[in-house]
Parts: structure tokens; C-alpha cells; sequence
């Protein structure tokens, strides 16, 4: 065998073995990796699952008055929920579960909760903000909103689908949800989450983790 043969040859063999332990080995870390890819499902409306649904913008004031919209969430991993700042049962434990998780992402910028109230009537930007200031330096990172009260329901019920739509046959219309909802950065309802439980919130954690990836 000539030389110029054999080194064909020589060079064929290690470029197919150099690719088997390439391959190997990306299936080791694959393995291993606690930031291997996991299909979170998709949510929609009528149970859509095909990734198509996204959120619609919206607009509302934050505790800084400042208007806040969907363009300041492009391309962020962001949680979000409904609550409002006199209640005494959820809301509290929501909060400070929130508050868990964002210690969590601290050092994070593409990371956001949206936080609306559903009494508008009484929590203005002013009771937002003082609201707000319970939970250290959160500018930026943690809005606290409000806003039309029919927008704020439409968008518990038809944006994030965290509450049911209105019953005709109920004279007092009000939101109150435990839930919150996983957004990514394409603005896809990406999973929810029982904002009371610490089991949920731990998920949260480690789902954010992924879509941050």
C-alpha cells in the first residue's frame, strides 16, 4: 500500500472515530445535564397546544408610573398574577413565593413577574408602589400594575386564561386566582403554577431555569 493510500486511509478512520466520541459524549452530558431539554407544553385557548398562541399587548402603569407593555417582555422568561393589596388569605402567600422565586434570578436580567390587581378601584399607583417597597429594590424586575378594571379581567380570563369567563348569573364580577402562568420569550403560556404551594413554586424555579437556557 502506498503511502498517500494509507494516509487516506489513516485520516478516514480517525475523523470517523474522532465523530463517535463526539457523539458519545454528547450523549453522556445530555444525560447528565440538569439543562437538558424538557418539552414544556404549550397552552392556548380551547386547549390549544401547538405553540401558535401568543399573548396580545396590552397597556398599563406600574407603582413607578410608568406605562408598561408587552414590548418591555420581548424576548424575557416572565411570570405573572392577580391579586390585590388588602387581601388577607392568598395573596399574602403568593407574594412571598414570588418574591422566593425572583431572589432566585436575582442576577438575571431577561427574567420579569407582572403582577396586576384586580381592585383598581382602590389600588392606585400610589398603593402600588407603597405595596411594592415591602419587597426590597424591585424597579424593573417585579411590576406591580393597574389599569381599566375590564381590561385587567380580560386579561386574567382571555390573555392568560388564569380565570373563567364572567357568569351571567353572578351580580358581583371579581377575579381571584391562585394560579400563575410561565410566559416565554416568544410570549407563549408555557405553564401554570398553584402560587400557594411550595412544591409548585420549586417547579417554577427549575422551569424558568429552562426557558432561560
Amino acid at each position: 500500500m502506498s503511502q498517500k493510500i494509507f494516509r487516506i486511509c489513516l485520516f478516514t478512520m480517525t475523523v470517523i472515530i474522532l465523530g463517535y466520541c463526539i457523539y458519545i459524549l454528547r450523549d453522556i452530558y445530555a444525560k447528565q445535564s440538569p439543562y437538558k431539554e424538557v418539552a414544556l407544553p404549550f397552552y392556548g385557548p380551547k386547549g390549544d397546544s401547538t405553540g401558535k398562541y401568543h399573548v396580545p399587548d396590552f397597556t398599563f402603569v406600574n407603582q413607578d408610573s410608568e406605562k408598561v407593555t408587552l414590548q418591555n417582555f420581548k424576548n424575557k422568561v416572565w411570570v405573572t398574577d392577580f391579586f390585590f393589596t388588602t387581601c388577607e388569605g392568598i395573596c399574602p402567600i403568593m407574594k412571598k413565593n414570588l418574591k422566593s422565586v425572583l431572589d432566585s434570578f436575582s442576577n438575571e436580567p431577561d427574567f420579569l413577574i407582572l403582577s396586576h390587581t384586580v381592585q383598581p378601584e382602590h389600588d392606585s399607583v400610589k398603593v402600588l408602589k407603597a405595596f411594592s417597597e415591602q419587597y426590597g429594590q424591585v424597579a424593573n424586575k417585579w411590576h406591580f400594575v393597574t389599569g381599566e378594571k375590564l381590561d385587567l379581567y380580560n386579561q386574567a380570563r382571555y390573555a392568560y386564561f388564569i380565570a373563567e369567563p364572567t357568569d351571567a348569573s353572578i351580580q358581583e364580577d371579581f377575579v381571584h386566582s391562585q394560579l400563575l402562568a410561565l410566559i416565554d420569550r416568544a410570549g407563549r403560556i408555557r405553564g401554570y403554577y398553584d402560587g400557594t404551594s411550595e412544591t409548585d413554586k420549586n417547579r417554577l424555579v427549575k422551569d424558568i431555569r429552562l426557558l432561560l437556557k
